[in-house]
């Protein structure tokens, strides 16, 4: 048995030249049977790539043993007897000198070393269990072992170490075990050591570093949709992305999800926040189909946790656009023969929006003989007409022709040749009676600005002449579809009468105004816009270091003095940040945890509300790198060549250092100094000129 007052945790090196390449064996001094122990090999030369092989004569002990570093492998065994082992390394043609290692029928003193096999790895979300074992000889080693953490991966919680620390065990194994639950872990290298408090017998010792590598792991959403019923083509539909619980506790960070539709590919892409959510609203409509499948592709580049995932939405269908159809009252009713009007048919969605662009035909039926006044039967179409607002089309036609007398007006819709909506109904109010009369009086509506902006004050004016007798006199009632603004009082005129009714309360969208008067009416299409804003960005710092948070703030101003509402959706390019809310000052902010370097085109887009107008802001900002440490150069030693007047001593370090052993077959002490300090020169002086170059 060795004694206990030897150093507990020795590292040696044996390294033997050849041609082209030196292996190199090493391990503790001394081990117990049945105890693991770890042999590094060096490799130099020309070639140092290819498998490492750890021999016992001819007994193979491990094959292939595990690559570390370039020219670096390490070989873990342990022996059944005990004795002098002599091993060898063996690199393709090469193979190293002999190296002898000793195994002691009992521990060789109080020796700590993390018991194998021991995984180098697991992956996040598993709780990880070290285990060290104290071996020593009679007496039976006894103290306490601490924990310390070397190193751990940047940004990982604080792992919770035993205090004070426990105790070896009076019986059985000699070990002490340390259990990091999931939550205290995160991806990367953890380096752990234990340190051996020594006893009567024994020196306190430190074991080797033990390191273990935390993989990272697959990252899973769950995708839904807002509205989750059924869906009409041009809903405006929001796919969101959640992250399901992890055992950890982590949640994904720094990556994109991007969403893609079986039918109408990709609907955009949006960063996962700190809740381990995204969503997209996509800007475009989801076709009219059966087969929507949402695919949410996780992007974790930049994620230091958890790694790449997707999940699905569907199938699920999105039905056509429901229309209802109205025929609408005439422009001038009733009319005067030769007088102008106009009959119009309205096509607005119920269910679902847009724009469609199916066939209106009107028709006018008078004395038993029907007329196509457009869409059909030789006339020409009817004209269309749509609206900013997404609200539907109106079809249109205008006419003088009319003869005297009654007319039934009336009117039909076909969408065949536009499946995003559906329409299979009768039109509404078809048939209308319209009378074509020269007593009645004639009545003209105009608007003093049209279209105007929300809250300007507009002045609706309608003249009403006679064909005969005194001018017209009384009230004129003014509408909006069918909400009475208010009446104004006909003023006689030179040859007619007219009334003015002023109003600011139009919100945006399409109106029709209609003027009543005697039994007559005359309607004018009026479109009211939203106030335009401007919204400006703007990021601070700028430009901002790399891994500092940016503030990111957009202002929205308009020429209305109004409180804006409404959110402003913040993007990094084509990708959605985030979505705030516009305060009382017109201000919303967003503060990005941090950007990578380079160059961001950053947008700040208002989304406008029911008075303003949506804009949009953009800023270039440019985050900096870090630039890395300048590259230390150690210069190279000389090696230390023994003279021929006697042997030179190894020199003898702390773990990871060389030690040369007295009586081991192979090489002597002088040989095995010289090695030894010849192939680490060598090493320097090639890493050096790397690092020059």
């Amino acid at each position: 048995m060795l004694g206990a007052s030897r150093p507990l945790s020795l590292f040696f090196v044996a390294l033997v030249a050849t041609t082209t390449s030196s292996i190199a064996g090493s391990s503790a001094s001394a081990s117990a049977v049945g105890e693991p122990v770890t042999f590094t090999v060096l490799v130099s030369g020309e070639e140092t790539s290819g498998a490492v092989a750890l021999h016992e004569g001819t007994t193979t002990l491990v094959d292939p043993c595990t690559p570390r570093a370039p020219g670096t492998w390490t070989c873990t065994t342990s022996f059944t007897t005990p004795g002098p082992h002599e091993l060898t390394a063996v690199h393709g043609t090469s193979t190293s000198a002999v190296f002898t290692h000793t195994v002691e029928e009992e521990a060789a003193g109080g020796s700590i070393a993390f018991v194998a096999p021991a995984a180098p790895s697991a992956t996040l979300g598993e709780a990880v269990t070290f285990t060290v074992r104290v071996s020593g000889g009679d007496p039976r080693p006894s103290g306490t072992v601490a924990w310390s953490l070397v190193s751990q991966p940047a940004g990982s919680p604080e792992v919770t170490l035993p205090a004070p620390a426990p105790a070896l065990p009076e019986a059985g194994p000699n070990e002490v075990s340390l259990t990091v639950p999931p939550t205290e872990l995160r991806a990367g290298a953890y380096v752990l050591r234990a340190t051996y408090s020594g006893d009567a017998s024994y020196p306190s010792t430190p074991s080797a570093t033990f390191t273990k590598t935390i993989l990272r792991a697959p990252s899973s959403f769950v995708v839904t949709r807002s509205p989750a019923g059924a869906l009409h083509y041009g809903d405006a539909v929001t796919f969101t992305a959640t992250s399901g619980a992890h055992a950890s506790g982590v949640v994904p960070a720094g990556g994109t999800v991007t969403f893609t539709d079986a039918i109408d590919g990709v609907l955009g892409s949006a960063a996962v926040d700190a809740a381990g959510v995204a969503a997209v609203t996509p800007a475009q409509r989801l076709s009219v189909g059966d087969g929507h499948v949402v695919t949410a592709t996780y992007d974790a580049t930049n994620d230091p946790n958890l790694g790449p995932g997707a999940a699905e939405l569907g199938p699920f269908a999105v039905a056509p656009a429901e229309l209802a159809v109205t025929l609408l009252p005439a422009s001038v009713s009733p009319s005067r023969p030769g007088h102008a009007v106009t009959f119009s048919v309205a096509a607005v969605p119920t269910k679902g929006h847009g724009q469609p662009n199916g066939v209106a035909t009107i028709v006018d039926t008078f004395d038993g003989t029907a007329t196509t006044l457009c869409g059909g039967g030789g006339a020409p179409a009817c004209t269309r007409t749509v609206t900013g607002a997404d609200d539907g089309a109106l079809y249109s036609v205008t006419t003088s022709a009319l003869a005297l007398g009654t007319h039934a007006i009336s009117a039909t819709y076909d969408v065949a040749n536009d499946p995003r909506f559906a329409f299979a109904g009768a039109v509404a109010e078809s048939p209308r009676t319209h009378a074509v009369d020269p007593t009645v009086p004639s009545i003209v509506i105009t608007s003093s600005v049209n279209p105007s902006v929300i809250r300007q004050s507009v002045t609706f004016r309608a003249i009403v002449s006679v064909t005969s007798g005194p001018l017209a006199t009384g009230d004129v009632t003014f509408q909006d579809g069918t909400t009475v603004l208010g009446a104004a009082p006909l003023t006689p005129e030179s040859a007619a009468s007219s009334a003015s009714f002023s109003t600011t309360a139009l919100g945006a969208g399409q109106h029709g105004i209609t003027a009543r008067f005697g039994g007559a009416t005359a309607t004018i299409a009026h479109l009211v816009v939203k106030a335009s804003t401007k919204t400006d960005l703007v990021a601070a710092p700028d430009p901002a270091p790399l891994g500092e948070p940016v503030v990111l703030t957009a202002r929205v101003t308009s020429g209305l003095a109004e409180a804006i509402g409404g959110t402003v959706t913040f993007k990094d390019g084509a990708v959605m940040i985030a979505t705030t809310n516009v305060g009382a000052d017109g201000v919303a902010s967003y503060v990005a945890p941090s950007l990578a370097a380079g160059e961001h085109a950053l947008t700040a887009e208002y989304g406008g509300d029911a008075v303003f107008a949506s804009s949009a802001g953009a800023l270039a900002l440019t985050v900096g790198a870090t630039a890395p440490p300048p590259p230390t150069v150690t210069p190279p030693e000389e090696p230390v060549v023994p003279s021929d007047a006697g042997p030179a001593s190894a020199p003898s370090t702390s773990s990871g250092g060389c030690s040369a052993a007295p009586g081991r077959a192979g090489a002597g002490p002088s040989a095995l100094a010289a090695a030894v300090a010849i192939a680490v020169a060598r090493r320097r002086r090639r890493r050096g000129a790397n690092l020059r170059a």
